[in-house]
Order: structure tokens, then C-alpha cells, then sequence
């Protein structure tokens, strides 16, 4: 009995340190994340560049899933997609003007 509550309490904490883990934001994406966001959260910029944000959240997206050993290709595609969405929308908007 004795070794069954241990062990139910270890897997417990296992369990309750990788959702802590899981929590913190990653150091190379988060700020991707965050100047994504800028832009899908500003009502003048929305509208522009639709198709390079799909892809730049999609790369964000593959950036976090990807192995170790994909890691590294993975944040610099998303850094390179997120700059492409910017510049795009940045192009889009002076073209209207």
C-alpha cells in the first residue's frame, strides 16, 4: 500500500513539473510570438498580409514542436517568416497610401 502511494505521489510531481515546464515561454520564440501579435492585434495592420501571417504563425508553430535537432532550422525559419509577414505589411500599407 505504502509503495502504491509513492508512487501515484511521484507520478503526480512528474506529471505537475513538466506542466510547469510547459508553461514558461520559450526565450527564442516568445518575442517572434509577441511582434506577431502586434500586428494581428492592431486594427490598422489586420487587414494586411493575411497569407505571410498564416505563415509566419505556422512556422511559430512548427518551431515549437520541432526535435532538438530540427530546433535550431525551425526558430531561424520562423524569425525569417515573421520578418517577411512584417515587411509585408509594411509594403501593403504604403502601397495604399
Amino acid at each position: 500500500m505504502m509503495r502504491a502511494t509513492t508512487l501515484a505521489l511521484a507520478v503526480l510531481l512528474a506529471l505537475s513539473a513538466g506542466a510547469a515546464t510547459a508553461a514558461e515561454p520559450d526565450p527564442e520564440l516568445g518575442p517572434l510570438t509577441t511582434r506577431l501579435q502586434s500586428i494581428d492585434l492592431d486594427p490598422a495592420l489586420a487587414p494586411y498580409a493575411a497569407y505571410e501571417r498564416l505563415q509566419a504563425r505556422n512556422a511559430l508553430a512548427a518551431a515549437t514542436k520541432a526535435k532538438r535537432r530540427d530546433r535550431a532550422h525551425a526558430i531561424t525559419l520562423a524569425r525569417l517568416r515573421v520578418e517577411s509577414a512584417e515587411l509585408a505589411v509594411s509594403a501593403e500599407r504604403a502601397r495604399e497610401q
